[in-house]
């Protein structure tokens, strides 16, 4: 059992001593924007993040009460054992005392002698109990800790993730509001010579209104996400920050994923497992247990069991129709390149005019935009699914 506490204190003083030497070097070499790279998320983390520093930190406070009720179990025994003493003397002493005062102050100290044995026995025994507890809990608290981790490195893939699709996002929404733009005038000649209505053109500027609004809404949002990054990361709001590249994600991967998986994901899901532990410690006889808890204990995990199939088949399904989404949108701007192609040949022949090249190269450019932001949410859901299946897969290792 001590080795175990060594060996939990001494990945606490690592843990310490990595993060106080990540945050100095940070600030002491950081010259320019901070890079926050897809790669290095778990890393920042580990080292920076306050969700998982609290945690650590708390994993650490728990090996430190555990010393305490180790150096308090010697001290306690041998204050026990001299009140002991204390209080043979005392009885000693009374039985052979004939003076009233002095049987009247061996009362009172022997009084105190017990009140002090009880409060050590007391203290002794908490101790054991509370290492005994502690002993049986030390493997689940250094599971929790690891599956912080996992927590939140994955929390903050999903930030991550989340800021390169806004990106894109405004990508789109700029290139719309130019293309409107560019058209404007265009709008208002034919609104002079009759070919639009006023209301028609009220309507043009409405759109570009409701474009303008839309990049506006996207950049509030954009700028909410990243300072939520920012605070997950424990990278202060004045440092200038940039995201670094995304690394190759193979989406054909969607393709080997198979729903045979189901069935080990909801039977090691944690909250399935929970409810399978509490439906035990309910069982009628057990602790004073009635039929009714277990009865609510049983529909609790039927529905607990629903919830994390629903929600496997959800994620399952969802990856499998955005990859053939995808894959469609993929062919259909191929095609679209080949419109682009066959009207610069027109229009270098004088069959077709600068304006619908330009309109179709910009339907091109969009449709490009938009693939990428659907790439984007794929890989950030296959990222999030491929992490969920490892810790279900991986708790399971661990039960068994």
């Amino acid at each position: 059992m001590i080795r175990k506490l060594t060996g939990q204190k001494a990945v606490c003083a690592a843990l310490a001593l990595i993060i106080s030497a990540s945050v100095f070097s940070a600030s002491a070499a950081q010259t320019g924007p901070i890079v926050v790279k897809y790669e290095e998320l778990e890393k920042l983390v580990r080292t920076q993040a306050p969700s998982y520093l609290i945690a650590a930190e708390n994993f650490g406070a728990t090996g430190d009460a555990v010393q305490q009720a180790l150096d308090a179990i010697p001290d306690a025994d041998a204050k026990y054992y001299k009140r002991m003493s204390d209080l043979e003397g005392y009885e000693q002493q009374f039985k052979t005392e004939t003076d009233p005062v002095i049987i009247a102050s061996l009362e009172l100290k022997i009084a105190s002698a017990q009140a002090d044995i009880a409060m050590y026995q007391r203290t002794i025994d908490s101790s054991y109990q509370f290492l005994i507890t502690e002993s049986d809990n030390n493997d689940t608290k250094e599971r929790n800790l690891r599956t912080s981790l996992t927590s939140a490195t994955a929390s903050a893939k999903q930030l991550f993730f989340g800021l390169k699709a806004l990106d894109e996002n405004l990508a789109i929404a700029r290139l719309s509001l130019d293309t409107l733009n560019a058209k404007l005038p265009g709008m208002n000649v034919k609104f002079d010579l009759g070919l639009v209505s006023k209301s028609q053109l009220d309507d043009f500027k409405d759109g570009i209104e409701s474009a303008q609004t839309a990049i506006s809404n996207l950049e509030t949002k954009r700028r909410s996400t990243e300072t939520n990054l920012r605070l997950f990361l424990g990278i202060k709001l004045t440092d200038a920050v940039e995201l670094g590249a995304l690394p190759e994600i193979d989406l054909s991967k969607i393709n080997s994923l198979q729903m045979a998986d189901k069935d080990k994901y909801v039977t090691n899901s944690s909250l399935v497992v929970d409810a399978k532990k509490r439906l035990a410690d309910t069982e009628p006889g057990k602790q004073g247990h009635t039929n009714t808890g277990y009865a609510i204990a049983k529909i609790t995990l039927s529905q607990t069991t629903d919830n994390a199939a629903a929600s496997f088949e959800n994620d399952y399904q969802s990856l499998k129709d955005g990859y053939r989404d995808f894959l469609k949108k993929d062919e259909d701007n191929k095609k679209l390149e080949k419109d682009v192609a066959d009207l610069e040949l027109k229009y270098s022949r004088g069959i077709a005019s600068k304006r619908q090249l330009e309109d179709k190269k910009a339907d091109l450019k969009k449709a490009v935009l938009e693939n990428e932001a659907a790439r984007l949410d794929l890989c950030s859901k296959l990222v999030a699914y491929q992490d969920k299946l490892a810790a279900i897969w991986k708790a399971s290792a661990q039960m068994s």
